[in-house]
């Protein structure tokens, strides 16, 4: 049956109808998936593309399924990407535009450009810095010191009782026979 000899790739557009079998471009597989991430659900996929319910819970039994929806979801964003962007260089060049000649305020019936207060403008530029920071990955506060500063309190204490310190009762009792005191507050100072 030179008629009934159907390649796989053909055999995976194939789908069983109630009206019998129905082919499926790629095209139309692709926007049932779109449909499907869209909506969360086949029925809803199926009423926007016409393709049954069905077939697409059955697609999403396939192998090819999950590969091709995330193909889609890439594609979704890439899109969504660019139109981010557009909008943070628009944004960019529009807070430049204000800074340099001002807001624009009614006077009257006139409309004119007033300098931009110091304040926005500490807000504008404090907000900008730190974006900036996090996009080149930096550090956007002086955090990462007081860290630091509790790390070398530490490795302090360890130098000391490696140099044949010993604690006792949570004072570190020095080789000289010194104490290291602790205060409340994490200072430490020799008596």
């Amino acid at each position: 049956m030179a008629g009934s000899c159907l390649s796989t790739r053909a055999m995976k557009n194939i789908s069983t109808t109630k009206t019998g079998l129905k082919m499926y471009t790629e095209m139309e597989k692709r926007q049932a998936i779109l449909s499907y991430i869209v909506t969360g659900n086949s029925k809803a996929a199926s009423k926007e593309t016409g393709i049954p319910a069905s077939t697409i819970r059955e697609w999403k039994q396939q192998d090819w399924w999950d590969e091709k929806m995330q193909s889609v979801r890439d594609e979704a964003d890439d899109i969504l990407d660019g139109k981010f962007n557009e909008i943070l260089h628009t944004t960019a060049n529009q807070l430049k535009d204000r800074i340099e000649k001002g807001d624009y305020v009614m006077v009257g019936s006139k409309k004119v450009r007033k300098p931009v207060s110091a304040r926005d403008l500490a807000t504008v530029g404090g907000i900008t810095f730190d974006k900036l920071r996090l996009l080149r990955n930096q550090p956007t506060s002086i955090k990462a010191d007081a860290q630091q500063s509790v790390l070398n309190k530490i490795s302090d204490r360890l130098k000391e009782l490696a140099d044949g310190g010993r604690i006792i009762d949570g004072e570190t009792i020095l080789s000289d026979g010194s104490r290291l005191v602790t205060s409340d507050d994490n200072d430490s100072h020799a008596n």
